[in-house]
């Protein structure tokens, strides 16, 4: 190839490969200012985050066990509950069983009988 044949399109080219090359070789410094007493700090916040979220789940551990124990309670009174409002129904039924019981007996009979029941409900104490 002659150089003489080599048009203005052809130098242009060359000249922009060579000034690409040295742009390569003298224009790429990293010049990333990276300032490390920032990025230590953001570590160290990193750690305490990392500290207080695991202490926070401890916490949210201990409060859910807690909540479980009273949980449990509220199951146990609402059983308690459903018993004693059962016994409350029993109970009502049977208020008139009584009168029908006494209206049987006489006076002696119903002093005696009430006696008894005394008797009964203060030894079982």
């Amino acid at each position: 190839m002659d150089i003489k044949k080599i048009d203005l399109k052809t130098w242009v080219i060359i000249a922009l490969g060579i000034a690409l090359i040295i742009s390569f070789f003298f224009g790429q410094k990293n010049t990333i200012s990276v300032d490390k007493n920032a990025i230590d700090k953001l570590h160290k916040e990193n750690e305490l985050l990392l500290k207080s979220n695991d202490s926070l789940s401890v916490v949210n551990k201990n409060i859910d066990s807690k909540i479980k124990i009273i949980n449990n309670k509220l199951d146990s009174n609402a059983i308690k509950l459903a018993n004693t409002q059962s016994e409350l129904d029993k109970l009502k039924k049977r208020k008139n069983e009584t009168i029908i019981y006494v209206n049987r007996l006489s006076a002696n009979g119903v002093s005696n009988a009430f006696s008894d029941y005394l008797t009964k409900s203060t030894n079982s104490r």
